[in-house]
């Protein structure tokens, strides 16, 4: 008897499955894409193909109990196409798990999917899935795992789902959902991992997540949720990961998350919060990661950050905090990245940053710092990238920066700054981008600077450096953007081998001689400002084959020339400014 039944049950399974066949047939005969959107009906076509006697036990993605019953379906990956219309479920009794992922198939998902009452694992991620999630979902009882990751699935999220007692993770991430979270989802006490992210939920969260016990993770980011962050949360003393990022959250950053002891990863950035950071956020001694930034975060900087002793990052930035730089920060010996830009930040900048030695990414830019920048923090070695621009720092640059072997990115612009550049920067062998502009820097262009062999970017303008420019700096070949203008530079200019340069400035000096003979000799020039200097003579033969011109303007100076003959074809000009010079001639019509 029981020989028949299994025998009557095989046969049901190839008769609902035998786009099953297809798959292996293609994958196994044609070694072929799988695909059975050639089928016009796939899951109650006829298989007028199976041999007798075919057992789909031994088939690929199929595993079976000892009865013969079928228990595991794994079809992940497999390229299939179709729906799940006509997929007869009644026919599976003991399917325990089903894994579609990572396939083309669209369509609903069926109601009748409610016959798989023992099925412990349903993922059908990464398809085309549409429609509304079956509330019947919420009869299956044994659910242990339920993903539906990035399909096209909207509507709500069915209250039903609160009835899965036994569910430890559920991931509805990158879909259409919308309305609020289901105070339901409360019930789920064995629930370790929820995923309701990249949605468009609305409403505010319900204080009853609060309840889940056995959360580990939550991240409902980059959703439209509104209202204030529970302080319910407060109470996932497993919880290692709280992401609530972009969003638009209110009211202020709970206290209780304080509470949080195994927590890792805090993101609350890009939402409506106001208030001051809580200084109870510094008994999370395991978190490593705290973005906090485009808030309307008010108040200082508590001091009790700086027991953060597992930080590796920190950003704080686009916020309206105030208050001086806590020198507690110093202490955290793991923070790779440290953002404070974007505040209203005042007093110094703290000389114990320089003992921050896993310290990467530095930036303090856009504040109302003052005083003089420390020379310790020349002791950060693995500095790649120091902003502090938009500032009020005042004093010289320390020479100590010379030592930030690792640094690519320099920006000091929009300063007080005053003194000379110091020549040690031209160890900065790993340099691309050095910003020095709208400043108070005196004397000369250090020659040293022709050691930049990485550097792309060079802007010293608007300040009151003086004298020639050094010929070290026809070394810079990997140079594209060079801005010298607004200062007081004299003599004549040799440019012979920056020709990877598309941007050049000169204007505001004073220059003498010939225009650079070879300015254009790379063809890659666009922009070219020279105005308001003394050259003289006619347009060099490179600039006037420069095609690539976009913006032009040497007006000011005393150049001479037919202005029909000087200048040639340049199909993008869109400025061309010669006023102010001893040109003749008409205009060219070749002219942009």
């Amino acid at each position: 008897m029981t020989s028949l039944s299994n025998k009557l049950l095989r046969n049901q399974f190839i008769s609902s499955l035998v786009f099953l066949l297809v798959v292996v047939i293609l994958d196994f005969v044609c070694s072929s894409t799988a695909s059975i959107s050639s089928v016009t009906s796939p899951f109650i076509h006829t298989n007028n193909k199976v041999k007798a006697g075919s057992n789909p036990c031994n088939w690929v993605g199929i595993n079976c109990d000892k009865s013969g019953s079928v228990t595991h379906l794994n079809l992940s990956s497999h390229s299939l196409r179709g729906t799940l219309h006509n997929l007869s479920f009644h026919s599976f009794p003991n399917l325990l798990s089903v894994d579609l992922s990572y396939n083309s198939l669209f369509g609903t998902i069926p109601s009748n999917i409610v016959h798989l009452s023992k099925l412990s694992v349903l993922i059908l991620s990464y398809n085309q899935f549409t429609g509304r999630i079956p509330s019947e979902i919420g009869q299956l009882t044994s659910l242990h795992i339920f993903y539906l990751v990035e399909n096209g699935m909207s509507g709500l999220i069915p209250k039903e789902l609160g009835r899965l007692t036994s569910l430890s993770e559920l991931d509805l991430s990158s879909n259409n959902l919308t309305g609020v979270i289901p105070t339901s989802l409360g019930n789920l006490s064995n629930l370790t991992t929820l995923y309701l992210y990249e949605n468009q939920l609305s409403g505010s969260m319900p204080q009853e997540l609060g309840m889940l016990s056995s959360l580990i993770d939550l991240e409902l980011f980059k959703n439209r949720l509104t209202g204030v962050i529970p302080a319910s949360l407060g109470n996932l003393s497993n919880l290692t990961t709280l992401y609530l990022h972009t969003n638009q959250l209110s009211g202020s950053i709970p206290q209780e998350f304080g509470m949080l002891s195994s927590l890792t990863g805090l993101e609350l950035s890009t939402n409506n919060l106001t208030g001051t950071i809580p200084a109870s956020l510094g008994n999370l001694r395991k978190l490593t990661t705290l973005y906090l930034f485009e808030n309307q975060l008010s108040g200082s900087i508590p001091q009790e950050l700086g027991m953060l002793s597992s930080l590796t990052d920190l950003e704080l930035s686009t916020n309206n905090l105030t208050g001086v730089i806590s020198a507690s920060l110093g202490n955290l010996s793991s923070l790779a990245t440290l953002y404070l830009h974007t505040n209203q930040l005042s007093g110094f900048i703290p000389q114990e940053l320089g003992m921050l030695s896993s310290l990467t990414d530095l930036e303090l830019t856009t504040n109302n710092l003052t005083s003089t920048i420390p020379a310790s923090l020349g002791n950060l070695s693995k500095l790649t990238t120091l902003y502090l621009f938009e500032n009020q720092l005042s004093g010289s640059i320390p020479q100590e920066l010379g030592m930030l072997s690792s640094l690519t990115d320099l920006e000091l612009t929009t300063n007080n700054l005053t003194g000379t550049i110091p020549a040690s920067l031209g160890n900065l062998s790993k340099l691309t981008t050095l910003y020095l502009f709208e400043n108070q820097l005196s004397g000369s262009i250090p020659q040293e600077l022709g050691m930049l062999c990485s550097l792309t970017d060079l802007d010293l303008s608007r300040n009151s450096l003086t004298n020639a420019i050094p010929t070290s700096l026809e070394n810079l070949t990997k140079l594209t953007y060079l801005s010298l203008f607004s200062n007081k530079l004299s003599g004549p200019l040799e440019m012979n081998n920056l020709t990877q340069l598309e941007e050049l400035h000169l204007s505001y000096n004073q220059f003498t001689g010939h225009l650079p003979e070879n300015v254009c000799r790379g063809g890659l020039l666009e922009n070219f400002t020279a105005s308001d200097n003394h050259f003289i003579g006619s347009i060099p033969k490179s600039l006037k084959n420069c095609t690539s011109l976009f913006r032009v303007r040497l007006e000011g100076n005393q150049l001479t020339g037919n202005i029909g003959d000087n200048f040639g074809v340049y199909p993008h000009l869109d400025y061309l400014e010669l006023s102010y010079n001893k040109f003749y001639g008409e205009l060219s019509t070749n002219w942009g």
